[in-house]
């Protein structure tokens, strides 16, 4: 929702960037110095604070991408959402 991001914002086009979770978190708290997380999000096993994109970026199915995995339904492709929110149902306990 921010008016002066784009994708250079987050992403240099001419390193290969894949996988570098801890380089984009570094991105994020580029701007966002203090993270105030909840206790609840504090308290979960898995989170990991140094990969902002697994919880604020979570992996979505993509509506227009599908590949076909066997011959009765095509599977959708599971692609990063940019749209950097906070996702409780994401980040919930089993």
């Amino acid at each position: 929702m921010s008016e002066n991001m784009d994708c250079a914002t987050c992403h240099d086009p001419h390193d290969q960037e894949r996988g570098d979770f801890q380089n984009f978190s570094l991105k994020c708290i580029s701007c966002h110095q203090s993270q105030e997380h909840s206790p609840k999000t504090l308290s979960l096993a898995g989170a990991n604070f140094n990969d902002c994109a697994a919880c604020h970026m979570p992996f979505v199915d993509s509506k227009a991408m599908k590949i076909d995995l066997n011959l009765k339904e095509l599977t959708p492709v599971r692609i990063r959402n940019h749209f950097i929110s906070i996702y409780p149902e994401e980040n919930s306990l089993p």
